[in-house]
């Protein structure tokens, strides 16, 4: 019995019969098609490492059923743009290493979803998002973290305890402020908080020493924040690129003359 099965831009609306008895699946692809929802018999295929459900623009739902799928390590759903809500059983996916749900219109993520501890890939770019889980921190294996474009207000105390994460993405949302544990991610690399509502740079970020690439962008350029900016971004060592729209150019001159190894950028 085949272990893969590639349906990908067949014209599917619904899901085709009888494809639940090919119970040795480990790959399914269903991404560009027609799908509006999806039943219960998606459960019955326990041997699924990866699902592919992109692009089905019409995917209004999930069932339940989705969380007997123990084995799952790939769910991918970016662009099912009538997809509002995660079922609460994907919580169960305790092998799941990437989800992938990019573009939908999900209003939330499911307090569920911090029991996969094996996750290590969150993609939530563009959504409908204002919060997230509380206990997002319990995702231990966590190394990206995308989230841009989205309504995001405040981030949850816990997500200093992502230790294991390298890259956090947070372009275009409505935070105001960062919490004092952010300065617990000593692993992180690549941090984005442009277009956000920010009065000035928080003072958390300049804890982060393994920092290779930080976006602003859109912070008020007033002497206040240049000399905070002039006086601590030298301590972030390993910083290779700063991006900051407008950075007037005596503040550049400046920065070239106390952390010359960084590259001011517009991005």
């Amino acid at each position: 019995m085949a272990t893969k099965l590639n349906l990908l831009g067949t014209g599917l609306r619904a899901w085709p019969p009888g494809l639940e008895k090919q119970t040795k699946l480990q790959e399914l692809l269903l991404s560009e098609n027609e799908l509006v929802r999806i039943g219960p018999e998606l459960g019955q295929l326990v041997e699924l490492r990866t699902l592919k459900l992109n692009s089905n623009k019409r995917l209004k739902q999930l069932p339940a059923e989705l969380g007997n799928l123990v084995k799952l390590q790939r769910l991918e759903l970016r662009y099912c743009s009538s997809l509002t809500a995660l079922p609460a059983e994907i919580g169960r996916l305790a092998k799941l290493r990437l989800l992938d749900v990019d573009e939908c219109a999900l209003r939330r993520l499911p307090d569920e979803l911090s029991t996969l501890v094996n996750l290590r890939t969150l993609l939530a770019q563009q959504n409908r998002l204002t919060s997230l889980p509380a206990q997002l921190g319990n995702l231990r294996s966590l190394t990206s973290l995308w989230l841009q474009s989205n309504q995001i207000k405040s981030l949850p105390a816990s997500i200093g305890k992502l230790r294991s994460l390298t890259k956090l993405l947070l372009t275009n949302n409505h935070l105001t402020s960062l919490p004092d544990s952010l300065a617990e991610l000593k692993k992180l690399t690549v941090l984005r908080l442009g277009n956000n509502r920010f009065k000035a740079i928080p003072l958390e970020v300049f804890a982060l020493e393994k920092l290779v690439d930080l976006g602003v962008g859109k912070i008020p350029t007033t002497p206040k924040n240049m000399k905070q900016l002039v006086d601590h971004l030298p301590k972030l060592r390993a910083l290779k690129t700063l991006a900051w729209p407008r950075l007037p150019d005596e503040i550049k001159q400046e920065l070239r003359k106390r952390a010359p190894k960084v590259r001011v950028v517009f991005r």
